[in-house]
């Protein structure tokens, strides 16, 4: 998620790269917006339509991505957009006061992100152990398992970040900016501890992966025992997670790179923080696309029409009819 404070209050910015920068920032402000609009728009709705996508606890997760980019994309990139478009235009001078809201969304947002992701390979990992706790509980225990799956992100970003950023703040009701190496500290406790997790466990997940893959092709046991196993729950493309978790692991390092500089008393320009904000509001946009490389959910973008709801399934048909001869 992108953070833009910091980046438009200083009075010993040249004012010539302060609208360059303010220009670059609005431009892949608004282009990330529709993109990250449409693209989590439609995805959301092609899997919640499919009753058979719906219930997948994988596809849950990234419905919950899928939202979170949303109200991403509608309660800070556009009020972005609009700050920006202010100071252009000369509307608003001081837009300090928007800070502690940025800040504090930007922080929630992250850190939700990061644990959903951290989530998603850890169900990557279960599909490789053929593990499936919840499906041996009872049907109002999987509902109860699934909703503190699904709600546990929320809650506790939504709860101990506001708290932790509340700690770090100069004086109230006035423009002040955080603590930037505090800042600094949070980031890290709440967006990159959970992403190493992920990315330990990601990798753990392709490793045994491809073990198992590699003696089931060339042991005969393997062979029957992956016959054995195909009624089992699918395995799921390495590429999806390590897309996913690739992508924001880059938008966090430049996020942090952002205010590792600002801590440490570093300057690089505004064209250099405006692009690294870039490379960080690119994550909602991004992350979406990683999730194409799931069969079920590919085909389902790929077929699913809203348009054409009442049309006849294609395909060819390979159903055998027996009849008994008297």
């Amino acid at each position: 998620m992108a953070n833009k404070t910091n980046g438009s209050s200083r009075s010993y910015h040249d004012p010539d790269e302060l609208r360059q920068a303010i220009t670059i920032l609005l431009a892949t402000d608004s282009v990330f917006f529709v993109l990250t609009a449409a693209i989590n728009s439609w995805l959301l709705a092609s899997i919640l339509t499919s009753e058979t996508l719906r219930h997948k606890v994988r596809n849950q997760l990234i419905c919950s991505l899928a939202i979170l980019h949303l109200l991403d994309a509608f309660f800070i990139n556009a009020v972005e957009i609009i700050l920006w478009i202010s100071s252009l235009k000369g509307w608003m001078y001081n837009k300090c006061s928007f800070n502690p809201y940025l800040e504090t969304m930007n922080l929630i947002f992250s850190a939700i992100a990061d644990i959903l992701i951290a989530t998603l390979a850890s169900v990557f990992l279960a599909q490789v152990l053929d593990f499936d706790p919840i499906s041996k509980l009872e049907p109002r225990r999987q509902k109860i398992g699934k909703f503190i799956l699904l709600a546990f992100p929320w809650v506790f970003a939504g709860i101990a970040a506001p708290l932790s950023l509340n700690a770090i703040k100069y004086k109230r009701f006035r423009c002040h900016y955080a603590d930037l190496s505090r800042y600094f500290i949070l980031e890290t406790v709440y967006t990159v501890v959970p992403l190493c997790l992920a990315i330990m466990i990601t990798a753990a997940a392709v490793t045994l992966r491809c073990i198992r893959f590699a003696r089931d092709s060339i042991t005969a046991q393997g062979i029957m025992y992956a016959q054995m196993r195909r009624s089992g729950p699918e395995i799921d493309n390495s590429l999806t997670y390590i897309a996913a978790v690739c992508v924001s692991a880059l938008c966090e390092i430049t996020l942090l790179l952002v205010y590792f500089e600002f801590g440490s008393g570093k300057y690089r320009g505004l064209i250099f923080i405006s692009a690294s904000m870039a490379v960080s509001a690119s994550r909602s946009a991004l992350l979406p696309l990683a999730f194409l490389f799931l069969r079920d959910i590919r085909e389902r973008i790929k077929t699913w029409r809203p348009w054409r709801r009442g049309a006849a399934p294609t395909g060819i048909d390979l159903t055998v009819a027996y009849h008994t001869e008297n």
